[in-house]
């Protein structure tokens, strides 16, 4: 899986789809390819290369049953004229960055009257410039200041598929291996946060549970020792009798460039009568 798709739709599908975002389900079939997607254009050096330990499943064989949700924010107005002029559209790619760019602005869009198509895809076009601007302010914060990139053309990049290889942009040249790290640490968190949930629910028969992540990528003050900082948090609440219990749980990671791991943990619980 490189992230990539094409879309052929009718004039139905393409007037319901406005508003919504596209969304991609890694599971245990999915594989991270790397940066050179080509290379897998086969089946058989896939499984030759997944047997041999050169690529590694998105969930282990423990994990099987599991599932993360990577997305894109919904097509903007360009996409939707394409869809409606020649009935497909193409080039367009689902990453972590893409991911991060669609879940800051879900609520917005999930409270969007699309009644209206020119002033609801107008509304998008802000809402996804704005999503891209931001997330592309995280990652030069996490990058640092030796980056030497322009906010609004890392912005433009990362709607594209810039970590195949071949279609490097020189601007990337020399910080390729720390975005790529902070792409797979963003995989890597939905990976453990789902892995986490799910053992919760199963130890949680019948309580309501809820989780989050958060990470960052950076290198101290005074160091040149970069660092990942991942906060895992989970919320269980369950009923017996008369007696609500909550019980909050929040773990930070902290990984060193050399995935050696530091983990802090806080639980708070609180009990309530009704």
């Amino acid at each position: 899986m490189d992230g990539s798709y094409d879309l052929e739709l009718t004039s139905e599908q393409v007037d319901a789809i406005v508003g919504l975002p596209i969304l991609a389900e890694l599971t245990k079939d999915s594989v991270d390819v790397g940066p050179n997607p080509d290379a897998y254009s086969d089946v058989e050096t896939l499984t030759q290369d997944l047997e041999s330990g050169k690529l590694t499943a998105v969930f282990d064989e423990a994990n099987t049953a599991h599932k993360i949700t990577l997305s894109m924010p919904p097509l903007g107005t360009s996409d939707i004229e394409s869809l409606k002029t020649n009935e497909s559209v193409s080039g367009q790619v689902i990453t972590p960055f893409t991911t991060r760019a669609n879940e800051s602005i879900t609520e917005t869009l999930e409270a969007l009257d699309t009644s209206d198509d020119a002033a609801s895809l107008a509304r998008i076009d802000e809402l996804i410039k704005q999503a891209f601007d931001d997330v592309a302010a995280q990652i030069l914060d996490e990058l640092g200041d030796s980056s030497g990139l322009d906010s609004d053309e890392l912005a433009e990049l990362l709607q594209q598929d810039f970590f195949d290889t071949q279609n490097m942009p020189p601007s990337l040249a020399g910080i390729e291996e720390e975005l790529e790290k902070i792409a797979t640490r963003d995989v890597d968190t939905k990976v453990n946060q789902e892995v986490e949930i799910q053992k919760l629910i199963e130890d949680n028969a019948g309580a309501i549970v809820k989780g989050g992540t958060s990470s960052k990528f950076f290198t101290p003050d005074n160091t040149n020792l970069p660092i990942t900082v991942t906060e895992v948090w989970s919320s269980v609440e369950s009923v017996e009798g008369t007696i609500t219990t909550i019980e909050n749980t929040s773990t930070t990671y902290f990984i060193n460039d050399e995935g050696e791991k530091t983990r802090v943990q806080q639980v708070f619980r609180h009990l309530r009568g009704r």
